[in-house]
This record gives C-alpha cells, structure tokens and sequence, in this order.
C-alpha cells in the first residue's frame, strides 16, 4: 500500500483529493474499478454532483455527492462544476475507505468551510432583490438608507456597493442590479443628438 500524503490544518493531517486518486489509480486491489460522475442538478449559480466507484463486475461500491455555488470562492466563479466534480469523487472515494486515517474529509473540503465560515454575510432573498430594483427605479436622483439611525444618500451605484458588501448574492441578482443601474443611469443622462 502506497503512503498517501497529507496537509496539516489546524493540527489535523487531512488528504488531498489528488493524492485519494492517486492511491486509487495505483493500488492493485482496484485495477480495473472505475469512477463516473454525474449532475444531480445544475442552476445558473449551484450545483449538486455524485461520483461513484464501481467494480469490474459493474457493482456500485461507495458514492459520494457534493454541492457547490458558482460564488462559493475565487476558484468557484470559473469553475464551480470542476471543483464539485472534484469534491464528489474525493467523497466517494472516503467512502470507499481510501484516505480516512485521520479524517473522512478532504483538505480541500475542510478549507472551503474554513472560508465559508469567514464570510457570514446572509444571501440576498428573492423579497430583498425586487425590493433593491424597486428602490433603483425610484431613485431621484439618491436613494436614502437608514444605517445604525443615519439617514445616508447614495446613488444607485453606492446602494448597490453597499448591498454586495453587505449581502451574499447570486450571479443573476447581482448583474440584474448592474443592469438596472445602468439603464437607470441612461434613463438620467440621454445621449444627445449629434448634428448631422
């Protein structure tokens, strides 16, 4: 059996999932298995996969399933379905025993809770996101927010700053609040007619 490799965090070693398929690949006692994945669900902003590890004989040996969002992390915006590709077959293979020693998840599981622990912002509701609309709409030509009993004035760029430091939010709220600020802000400001 081959030594797998392991990353200390916080005072704990924990494998890579790299190193759990490397294992996999080499060790004789799995020549031939194979891992599938598949897409459980995928939405503009999330994803759910699965990774299976199956015998010669067909049979389904452990699974393993994973959840990622598209702003989940800087790795996330290109590349959300790799990572919970990646998250899924290194579940799926702890599951089939390889790589749990110390710990059932991967390196790379346990810094993603790491980080998503740093950010504990709340998402941005459905509710919250035509309320921000409305309040773009009717701005004239400021929007004013009441913050720890101030009454600020911002324009529809610096509410719209102010709720992404303040709130998570899904791709399409936040491009559908850029959108709605720029057209705003043509609506404010007409191109005028060039003399022909």
């Amino acid at each position: 059996m081959s030594e797998l490799k392991t990353i200390d965090i916080k005072g704990k070693a924990y494998v890579m999932v790299h190193e759990r398929v490397r294992y996999f690949r080499e060790e004789e006692a799995y020549k031939d298995w194979q891992i599938f994945t598949e897409i459980i669900d995928l939405q503009d902003h999330r994803i759910i996969m699965k990774a299976s590890v199956i015998n010669p004989e067909g049979t389904v040996m452990a699974t393993g399933h994973a959840f990622e969002y598209s702003d989940g992390g800087q790795i996330n915006k290109t590349s959300f379905v790799e990572n919970c590709e990646t998250s899924a077959i290194g579940r799926a293979l702890g599951c089939l025993g390889i790589g749990i020693q110390e710990s059932f998840a991967t390196a790379e599981e346990v810094a993603q809770a790491i980080h998503q622990q740093k950010d504990s912002r709340a998402w941005l509701s459905q509710k919250q996101f035509g309320l921000a609309v409305q309040r773009i709409q009717s701005a004239n030509p400021k929007i004013t927010i009441n913050e720890d009993g101030n009454d600020l004035e911002l324009t529809p760029a610096e509410f719209v700053k102010k709720l992404k430091d303040t709130y998570r939010m899904k791709k399409e709220y936040a491009d559908g609040l850029e959108y709605e600020v720029q057209f705003q802000e043509t609506l404010s400001n007409p191109p005028t007619e060039q003399p022909i």
